[in-house]
């Protein structure tokens, strides 16, 4: 399993996007459904869905992974980053969104270098789609392959209260 996001990393572009850049992945959009007591049973039936008929990846894409304690049940994280100029640009686009909203948003975040430092895989968003997706690629069949890194085990633990 894999977390991918980040705030404004490419909002409203990636989880439609991510079936396409990762062929044969199941992705499990919790955006949606995160605030439901019901989503760790939703999640945890995808998952064995997606084990049952062997598919070789799930992605959960996760918003505040570390900061709930979420990553402990993820083999890989994959974060997606962008610089915060272009974050702000990206979330701001979002209906409904303000500047206010946008910093209660990155208080209850892990700071982007942390959740960086931390992951398995990081994509920077900043060069675009096509480079975005190239990479998405390139770290499936990295994990296709099983030529895979070490999990940051023990590294995770969100630290901010």
């Amino acid at each position: 399993m894999a977390e991918v996001g980040g705030p404004g990393a490419m909002p409203g572009a990636m989880p439609g996007a991510m079936p396409g850049a990762m062929p044969g992945a199941t992705l499990v959009d919790s955006h949606c459904h995160l605030d439901f007591p019901d989503f760790a049973e939703e999640r945890d039936a995808v998952v064995a869905r997606a084990r049952a008929r062997r598919a070789p990846l799930v992605v959960l894409d996760i918003p505040l992974l570390f900061e709930s304690g979420g990553v402990e049940r993820c083999d890989f994280v994959l974060v997606v980053s962008a610089p915060l100029r272009l974050q702000r640009e990206r979330v701001m686009r979002r209906a409904g969104m303000s500047e206010s909203r946008f910093a209660d948003i990155l208080r209850a975040q892990l700071p982007d270098r942390e959740k960086r430092r931390r992951a398995d895989f990081v994509v920077i968003t900043a060069l675009g789609r096509s480079v975005t997706f190239r990479r998405l690629k390139a770290i499936v069949r990295t994990l296709r392959r099983g030529k895979l890194p070490r999990p940051h085990r023990g590294k995770r633990a969100c630290a901010r209260s």
